[in-house]
């Protein structure tokens, strides 16, 4: 595999923006991405949405392949997220598969390739299956980490059998799937009517398809079943190929996406004389002025059903058992190092403190200094903002609870230690000297007074991250440390609760907790698709910790792999 900086990159890219009609009566919209006609090698690639996602998501690989002498068009799905018409609550795989089909028809109509290729991803390359098997005009089939059991795949990640139950008689209204309030009847009625809900309607379709089939499956996919997989792929008279260190997002992992882009564009070019040629790679600025245009376009459509602090409210209100899990536990402790040793006298800021669990895990090490006696502060002040009257209301109860439980005695040796709260909407801040932290315009502290500042997981849902980062400066005092945290870009949120939800199988708790957060998760994934939200890379923290003053800081990798964090100094 070439290094990008060895791979000659290509400027000359286009996209525009396309619509054709769908055969249930909705409009599909979709950009065609396209070089200049000379270098067209003939082949036409469909690039479908993952559930849950738009056709931005497939950018990179879109521009990549056109790089290399395609042409492509990715669309939005009908009754789905994105700009296709149509309400999400009447989504279904089998009006997904006819939203291909009519996509062939509209590439076949107005350009009359010589081969269309389908590429697929996770749910959507169910679908690709069975388009490939039912459309004579499809010429192969890729299908990146693609789901082959639905049934299975929802069970594995909601630890209960909805797809059987529901078979069996029990009948609910709209439930959640991944993030999204789906109408059951239609979308469950579709699938075992039309054989996509299990295992056996996948290889029944994958016998029928005696074409080209290329299978990427994540060598850390806890999602999909490999065994199964290699029944459809055997069937099917595929290549199966292993994406080594990736999970089932492979987009958290650059160079496992990377990986995927080439084998997938070389697959696409066999049988061209420039099967043998040096992959080339679309010019980063072209792309990313289309991303960001793209991500505007998405920020104008989208709907806003609730506040942020509905939404966090709702949010946080069931993220208190997810603690239990090793990646968070882990991450707190990484956090906690990162600030160095608490000294008397210091002032600790928790900048969106949630449910309280920084300062939490503050008070179990002042608990295990009391009781191993060792040395530990014996006056420092603890101060947990947040935008969400119920975090900080939970944050004081548990806090409260810890402090005062069974070393209630022990603690009162320590009066000194000082527990602090305080709403605040930090998009509200505003630079200069005149804002004031009566109008909410500042934080409620000195300049120079703050020994310690942790914001985690905060700055991604911000207006002005900057903003945040010039507050920490003023703030701190001389060699005081902030430690920021992102989720990193193209993160898989789905590993963060896989611990979780198979902590304890038998708790219907449990369960139903994993089903709401995985819901939230889905619908922040969203607000990061739509430029509402923007999970930060190392780099982007860099940039924005500079921007904000900075110069000193290091960077490090916790939460599963999923977060990027920063520590600041001055």
């Amino acid at each position: 595999m070439l290094r990008e900086s060895e791979q000659k990159e290509v400027s000359d890219i286009e996209s525009r923006r396309v619509s054709f009609p769908g055969r249930e009566g909705a409009l599909i919209v979709g950009y065609l991405d396209e070089g200049a006609e000379s270098v067209w090698n003939g082949r036409f690639i469909i690039l479908t949405p993952k559930y849950g996602e738009t056709k931005k998501n497939n950018l990179r690989l879109s521009y990549f392949l056109v790089a290399n002498g395609f042409k492509v068009l990715r669309f939005d799905h009908t009754r789905h997220v994105g700009e296709s018409e149509g309400e999400m609550s009447l989504f279904s795989l089998p009006s997904a598969v006819y939203d291909i089909v009519d996509a062939v028809n509209y590439v076949e109509n107005h350009f009359e390739p010589e081969e269309i290729i389908l590429v697929s991803n996770s749910l959507s390359a169910r679908c690709g299956y069975r388009a490939v098997a039912r459309e004579a005009r499809i010429s192969r089939l890729v299908s990146v980490v693609g789901v082959v059991n639905l049934r299975k795949t929802i069970q594995n990640i909601y630890q209960k059998d909805i797809i059987g139950t529901y078979c069996e008689g029990q009948r609910w209204g709209v439930i959640d799937i991944l993030g999204f309030d789906i109408d059951s009847a239609n979308f469950i009625n579709r699938l075992v009517e039309e054989n996509m809900h299990d295992l056996e309607g996948t290889l029944e379709d994958a016998r029928r398809i005696g074409k080209p089939v290329l299978h990427l499956h994540a060598s850390k996919d806890i999602w999909v079943d490999l065994v199964e997989v290699e029944q459809v792929v055997s069937l099917a008279g595929g290549e199966l190929v292993f994406v080594d260190g990736a999970y089932h997002e492979i987009g958290e992992n650059p160079e496992a996406s990377r990986t995927t882009m080439e084998q997938v564009t070389r697959f696409c070019l066999q049988g061209l004389a420039a099967e043998s040629q040096t992959l080339r790679i679309p010019c980063k600025r072209r792309l990313l002025k289309q991303n960001q245009k793209e991500r505007n376009r998405l920020r104008q459509i989208y709907v806003v059903k609730e506040t942020e602090g509905e939404f966090w409210d709702g949010y946080l209100g069931k993220f208190g058992t997810i603690e239990q899990a090793n990646v968070y536990i882990e991450y707190f402790e990484k956090v906690q190092t990162l600030l160095g040793t608490v000294r008397e006298g210091d002032v600790m800021l928790d900048a969106g403190c949630g449910n309280g669990f920084f300062g939490l895990c503050l008070l179990h090490s002042v608990r295990s200094a009391i009781e191993s006696k060792s040395d530990f502060a014996r006056c420092f002040a603890y101060f947990g903002i947040d935008l969400t009257p119920g975090g900080i209301e939970m944050a004081y109860t548990r806090q409260s609870r810890s402090r005062h439980a069974s070393l209630r005695q022990s603690f009162d040796a320590y009066s000194g230690i000082t527990l602090a709260y305080q709403r605040m909407d930090f998009d509200k801040l505003t630079d200069g000297a005149a804002a004031s932290a009566r109008e909410g315009g500042r934080f409620p502290f000195a300049a120079g007074s703050v020994a310690k500042i942790c914001s985690s997981l905060v700055i991604s849902y911000l207006k002005d991250p900057v903003t945040l980062l010039r507050e920490f400066y003023r703030m701190l005092a001389p060699g005081g440390v902030a430690v920021v945290s992102s989720m990193k870009p193209d993160c898989d949120m789905t590993v963060l609760y896989h611990e979780f939800i198979t902590l304890d199988e038998g708790s219907q708790g449990n369960a139903d907790s994993a089903q709401e957060l995985l819901g939230a998760a889905g619908r922040i994934k969203l607000k990061e698709q739509s430029g509402i939200y923007g999970f930060f890379s190392e780099a982007e923290l860099t940039e924005l910790a500079l921007a904000a003053g900075f110069k000193q800081y290091d960077h490090f990798r916790s939460l599963g792999g999923q977060a990027n964090i920063i520590r600041l100094f001055k």
